[in-house]
């Protein structure tokens, strides 16, 4: 079990997270439009949860808008997503700021995690790779899932070797990769690994 980070590393995760959320902003700003395939998808349901009609496709039966339920794809990008625009407004300014969000503190937890595995310093090579790499930064520019999920996932995993009582470290990281199997279910699949023994051979 690591210790609480000093303040050098509050410092670096600080700057990390701000400068992962700094360029994911601007390249949302500079080249975000209208979304797209998967995520124009996800965008509009978010637009239907966030207006009080769940996750349903337009219906009017006459001048009333009785929605029609939908399974189109998973729910969970597009409720986290609704959050944001219950409280801030639909458009997509706030989708970007939702992504840039996430993008940044995907960076974040990378970092925190790696250090449970690799030294301190490749820790925060990793978590400076996940802040800079040019794909993941033109993520936000668009509203798609993948680093929603991967942010949930790592999450999981984080709050499993950092919490001290195993049993509570189980059933935290369990609940939160629920919740990422809603963003994308395929991360059931890493569900086996939360239960793998610890170093010291405690599970």
């Amino acid at each position: 079990m690591l210790k609480t980070p000093g303040r050098t590393a509050i410092a670096f995760g600080v700057v990390l997270v701000t400068l992962a959320f700094a360029l994911r902003l601007a390249a949302g700003l500079r080249y975000g439009g209208e979304s797209v395939w998967d995520g124009h998808y996800y965008e509009y349901y978010a637009g239907r949860i966030a207006g009080g009609f769940g996750y349903s496709d337009k219906l009017l039966r006459g001048d009333v808008d009785v929605g029609h339920p939908s399974c189109h794809y998973p729910v969970g990008y597009s409720a986290f997503l609704s959050v944001f625009y219950i409280v801030f407004g639909r458009s997509l300014l706030v989708a970007r700021l939702f992504d840039s969000l996430v993008g940044a503190a995907l960076a974040g937890v990378t970092w925190r995690l790696s250090r449970y595995a690799i030294s301190e310093s490749r820790a925060k090579i990793a978590g400076l790779l996940v802040a800079l790499h040019p794909g993941l930064v033109l993520y936000g520019a668009l509203t798609m899932s993948e680093p929603l999920s991967s942010l949930l996932t790592l999450a999981s995993f984080w709050l499993r070797v950092r919490t001290a009582d195993r049993g509570r470290a189980l059933v935290y990281s369990a609940l939160v990769l629920g919740v990422a199997a809603l963003v994308r279910p395929p991360v059931l699949l890493c569900a086996p690994f939360l239960v793998l023994p610890n170093d010291d051979g405690s599970s």
